[in-house]
C-alpha cells in the first residue's frame, strides 16, 4: 500500500513539475513579446534614424515573433502536451505604431541583444 501512495504521489508530482514549467515559459514569453513589442514601437516613434536595444532572454519551448496584422500584435506559440492545441497562443501587447519590421536574425533560446533602427520606413531588427 505504500509503494502504491508512493507511485501515485511521483506522478502527481511528476505532472506539476511539467505544467509549472510551461507555466514559466508562458511568462517569460509573454514578458519577451512584450519588450519586443516596446522596442519596435521607440524606433517607429522615434522616427529616422532612431536606435535602440535591449537584452531580452527568449524561453526554451516557445516560438515568437509571429506577427497578427488584425490584432496589430507579435506573438508566441509554446510547445507543451500540457497545452490544448488552440490555447498555446501566446499574445503580445498591442503595438503603438504600425511600422513595417524586418527580422534581420534567427531568434534562439537564451538571452540576446536586439537592436531596433528605424531606417525611414522599416524598423529594421537585428539581435547578437
Amino acid at each position: 500500500m505504500v509503494i502504491a501512495f508512493s507511485v501515485l504521489l511521483y506522478n502527481v508530482a511528476v505532472d506539476e513539475v511539467g505544467r509549472t514549467k510551461v507555466l514559466d515559459s508562458a511568462i517569460l514569453g509573454r514578458h519577451f513579446l512584450d519588450e519586443f513589442s516596446l522596442g519596435v514601437d521607440e524606433a517607429a516613434i522615434g522616427g529616422n534614424q532612431s536606435r535602440t536595444h535591449r537584452e531580452l532572454f527568449v524561453p526554451k519551448n516557445v516560438h515568437c515573433l509571429f506577427f497578427n496584422a488584425g490584432e496589430n500584435a507579435f506573438y508566441c506559440l509554446v510547445s507543451s502536451s500540457y497545452m490544448d492545441g488552440g490555447k498555446n497562443r501566446l499574445p503580445g501587447r498591442r503595438l503603438l505604431s504600425t511600422p513595417d519590421v524586418k527580422l534581420e536574425c534567427e531568434v534562439t533560446e537564451g538571452w540576446r541583444r536586439f537592436g531596433f533602427y528605424n531606417n525611414g520606413t522599416t524598423v529594421v531588427v537585428t539581435c547578437g
